[in-house]
């Protein structure tokens, strides 16, 4: 659904499922504009389902050093695809960041 979203509003094609190993953490984030250090990663529900405050620290820990190592990470939560506003305001700020 965000690939759709991204084609509509005339963004250039992310890569997708990109690995990056950075600082001994593996992180594959669901679309990354490499050549500008931009991340975002697609979090719903199902994904931290049961993963409770473990995987929350884990996504504070890849985030902190990813942004200490030059990337923008974005973290946009599943229900926000449906919601034309705040998509808005997150494909501003993508677009912002691709400039």
């Amino acid at each position: 659904r965000f690939l759709q979203i991204i084609r509509s509003y005339g963004l250039p094609e992310p890569v997708l499922q990109y690995t990056l190993s950075i600082h001994g953490m593996l992180t594959i984030p669901d679309f990354a504009y490499p050549d500008k250090k931009v991340m975002i990663y697609i979090d719903g529900y199902a994904y931290h389902k049961g993963r409770g405050e473990e995987r929350i620290e884990l996504d504070r820990r890849q985030e902190l050093i990813l942004q200490a190592s030059g990337y923008v990470v974005f973290r946009i939560g599943a229900k926000d695809l449906d919601d034309d506003e705040m998509m808005q305001l997150y494909l501003k700020n993508i677009t912002q960041k691709l400039i």
